[in-house]
């Protein structure tokens, strides 16, 4: 449905994109992940039509539109600033590609009423000016106004960043259920990991330009290909070389010490005896309530190490408590030393 080709994105001597090449399927809800500066809204606008590449080439739908206009390519965009217009009705604002492409005015008003009831909008705020709204709801408009005019694709660039945490999650529910009823193409940028796993069918983690790793959420998670990925998406404990020297001494399971060793806390069990895995007593150093889950700390040797619990009365611990950890071996995420 859309592919990106060998896409270089060049500012004088500087690459901000360096041989991206994507292929996204139609219906699917596809992320772009990164941190601050690592090349992703800059593809993001490639793909809009708002910056040209260098080389390569994008195709959507089979044609090729890397000199497309980006009024031509049929493809909505909603921005983290919502870009609505403040003097409009919220009717005008949902209505305004529409009226832009001469449909008829009875068209026009089921199409607006429909996208609002979509985004689950109350249509009594059609009339008014869309400054009297939330944040919330201004961003529902703003999806609304994508909508309506039925494009083949849609760019979100990171539409939740301005909204308040509780509001961010309830609508990254309704935004992957809007997705799912209407069987759009979405590609999302955002750096939040949390926002990305729990919305994206597929996601491409990117770190300097270059694309590290593409997969499912749980591929990007459990099975990250480098040391970036491992270290960007989720937390992870590293096993330090003085660490690995010690848990090497512990059991008949040998770390290779030529590689780098990384396992997340879920992977590491408190009180069970698997006899595959790596198991040590050690002591409780820290505790840290997050609420539905309880992060520990431990001694490990010359090092600490976290592991969690649900939140949960027979799960509970103090600091100083002694307890028996192993190590979920397969697990274990290795790495060469010196990979990106």
């Amino acid at each position: 449905m859309l592919k990106l080709e060998s896409i270089e994105i060049r500012y004088g001597e500087f690459a901000a994109v360096k041989g991206v090449n994507l292929s996204i399927n139609k219906g699917e809800f596809f992320t772009l992940l990164g941190p601050s500066g690592c090349g992703k809204t800059t593809t993001l606008r490639a793909i809009a039509g708002l910056t040209l590449p260098s080389h390569g080439k994008i195709l959507l739908n089979e044609q090729d539109i890397t000199y497309q206009p980006a009024e031509k390519r049929n493809i909505g965009m909603v921005f983290q600033s919502y870009a609505l217009f403040p003097t409009m009705t919220v009717f005008d604002n949902i209505a305004y590609g529409l009226k832009v492409a001469k449909v008829n005015r009875e068209e026009i008003e089921q199409r607006v009423t429909e996208q609002a009831q979509l985004v689950e909008l109350d249509t009594t705020l059609l009339t008014k000016n869309v400054s009297q709204l939330s944040g919330g709801q201004q961003q529902r408009v703003a999806i609304a106004r994508t909508l309506v005019t039925e494009p083949d694709l849609i760019l979100f660039d990171e539409p939740l960043s301005n909204l308040d945490a509780k509001l961010r999650e309830q609508l990254r529910g309704e935004l992957k259920a809007i997705q799912a009823r209407t069987n759009l193409t979405a590609v999302y940028v955002t750096h939040d990991q949390r926002e990305a796993l729990e919305l994206s069918d597929r996601i491409a983690v990117f770190n300097k330009g270059e694309i590290q790793q593409v997969g499912t959420p749980s591929e990007i998670y459990n099975r990250s290909e480098t040391e970036f990925v491992c270290n960007f998406v989720g937390d992870v404990n590293f096993l330090s070389e003085n660490l690995v020297e010690w848990l090497n001494r512990q059991s008949d399971f040998k770390f290779d010490r030529s590689k780098r060793h990384y396992i997340r806390p879920e992977n590491l069990h408190v009180n069970r005896y698997p006899s595959d895995n790596l198991s040590f007593t050690t002591t409780l150093t820290n505790k840290i309530f997050q609420g539905d889950v309880i992060l520990y700390e431990v001694e490990a040797g010359p090092s600490t190490l976290r592991f969690m619990t649900l939140n949960q009365t027979l799960n509970t611990f103090q600091p100083g408590n002694s307890v028996t950890l192993s190590l979920d071996t397969a697990s274990i995420l290795s790495y060469e030393k010196g990979e990106s």
